[in-house]
């Protein structure tokens, strides 16, 4: 089965092409759950280089697991008008790869991004092909000030040309499947890491952010939060982003440190094992997300996931996706999202109120395989 998601290249390489860590975790845990389907999957993946000059060849590298990755190929550039080149060579390329190498009937599984919205819409009319949109955030809600008609007509037809579902909310399932097709929801990956000897932060209790950093999000207010902590707590971050968010970031949390009772720390970028163990050595996770109800009902944040396959309940604003969520008795709810409504959450609780959650993930786990097989066999009988 092909599975559309700008994706990394699996082995060591110079190429750095664009991708997303908490996209390509998700879609890798949807590939191996197809597996588990006896669906084996082929990643076809339109990932531009970062870089400001060379050209790489498109590419093929297959996983033990028995999962294909193919890279499109990608050249340098080093102005915007060179970048608007390059987005559109991307574009090409995936396009005609699919209306070569996609069958009439074939199901195609699309990662839905702006980017991709365009040849999902060209290849599933030309060769008839049957598409899963696994949406985690509709677009045109995300960036309502900003909006462009046509990027938003195009999502609209992309959305509503589908013929099956996996979406990261039952709001996101409300809001765009208006035809009632086939679904199931993943509100993150429900795989449960195992778990390893903690070695706690003695006299600490400790709160991590893992996730994307950018300039005054949700990375930032996490780390305000202990502006107003006494000392027996501490903050941890940890995630991804552009060298200048990042710097920014530090930047505040030398600012807070010097002034603050409660330390915060920045330790880089952690994946895989690293990730997992990282996470359990701390106490609770933090999710101090937008008030903005648009933005909220547009997204699910899959970093709370994260946290409670580890064992981490979270501390996070309140919204309705996560409110109607299955994770609702192993979150507590901030009324807004300003660092001392959190901090005083945090103080008030008292911790052995949390009940664990990965007996819940587990079980989510088993539900979302049978749903996913489900809904490839009623998608292959239209």
């Amino acid at each position: 089965m092909k599975y559309i998601c700008e994706h990394s290249i699996p082995i060591d390489n110079d190429e750095e092409r664009v991708f997303t860590l908490s996209s390509e975790d998700k879609a890798n845990y949807i590939a191996r759950k197809l597996n588990t389907c006896k669906q084996p999957v082929e990643f076809i993946s339109n990932s531009r280089t970062k870089l400001k000059k060379g050209y790489f060849k498109s590419r093929e590298d297959k996983l033990d697991s028995g999962i294909t990755i193919v890279s499109g190929s990608t050249f340098g550039c080093n102005n915007r008008l060179f970048e608007g080149f390059q987005k559109f060579h991307s574009l090409r390329w995936l396009t005609l790869y699919l209306l070569k190498n996609c069958k009439k009937d074939e199901i195609v599984v699309f990662y839905h991004s702006v980017f991709t919205c365009l040849p999902l819409v060209i290849v599933k009319r030309i060769k008839r092909i049957k598409v899963i949109i696994e949406i985690e955030e509709v677009f045109s809600d995300l960036n309502n000030k900003n909006r462009s008609w046509w990027r938003d007509k195009i999502e609209k037809k992309a959305i509503e040309c589908a013929d099956g579902y996996i979406f990261a909310s039952d709001i996101l399932q409300d809001k765009c499947n208006r035809n009632n097709k086939p679904y199931i929801i993943a509100n993150g990956k429900y795989e449960l890491p195992e778990l390893i000897g903690k070695h706690r932060h003695v006299g600490k209790k400790v709160l991590v952010y893992a996730g994307l950093i950018r300039d005054q999000k949700v990375a930032f207010k996490a780390a305000r939060i202990a502006i107003y902590l006494p000392s027996d707590y501490e903050i941890r971050i940890i995630g991804y982003g552009n060298e200048r968010d990042i710097g920014i970031l530090k930047e505040e949390i030398i600012s807070i440190n010097s002034k603050s009772q409660c330390q915060v720390y920045f330790d880089g970028t952690k994946r895989g094992a690293e990730y997992d163990e990282y996470l359990q050595n701390c106490d609770f996770g933090l999710c101090p997300l937008t008030t903005d109800t648009i933005y909220q009902n547009g997204c699910f944040p899959s970093k709370i996931t994260s946290y409670l396959s580890n064992g981490l309940p979270v501390y996070t604003t309140a919204n309705d996706v996560l409110k109607n969520s299955p994770y609702k008795r192993f979150i507590r709810f901030v009324e807004d999202d300003t660092p001392q409504k959190f901090a005083q959450c945090i103080i008030n609780t008292r911790s052995d109120t949390f009940e664990n959650p990965r007996a819940q993930i587990a079980e989510m786990d088993k539900t979302f395989g049978q749903g996913l097989e489900s809904l490839i066999e009623k998608i292959n009988e239209v």
